[in-house]
């Protein structure tokens, strides 16, 4: 164990403290390419998967892709639940993405 991680929960606005794993330290590397690989999977332009996953337009999704935009966790959940994918699959750099793969 080392450290602590700490959350920001928005909608009530405390703070929370848990011990910290070491493997958590690195934030995922190949988050943005994952979600353009989703985009060009589904035949969308950044324009209409916006509108899928909740963003303003197109720009916003490409300031994602492009890793110049913090990634709100409900876009996020929504990439995975539109690419029919596991959350984790888009937060481990160890796996690749594998569409039409369900949790039963």
């Amino acid at each position: 164990m080392g450290g602590f991680l700490v959350w920001r929960l928005e909608v009530s606005k405390k703070i929370i403290i848990s011990p910290m794993d070491e493997r958590l330290n690195n934030f995922p590397e190949r988050l943005q390419e994952k979600l353009e690989a989703i985009r060009q999977r589904l035949g969308l332009s950044p324009d209409e998967i916006a509108r899928q996953i909740g963003a303003q337009n197109g720009e916003e999704v490409l300031s994602y892709e492009n890793d110049e935009g913090d990634l709100p966790v409900r876009m996020l959940w929504n990439y995975a639940r539109i690419a029919n994918v596991p959350i984790e699959q888009l937060l481990d750099d160890k796996c690749d993405l594998w569409f039409g793969y369900r949790i039963h």
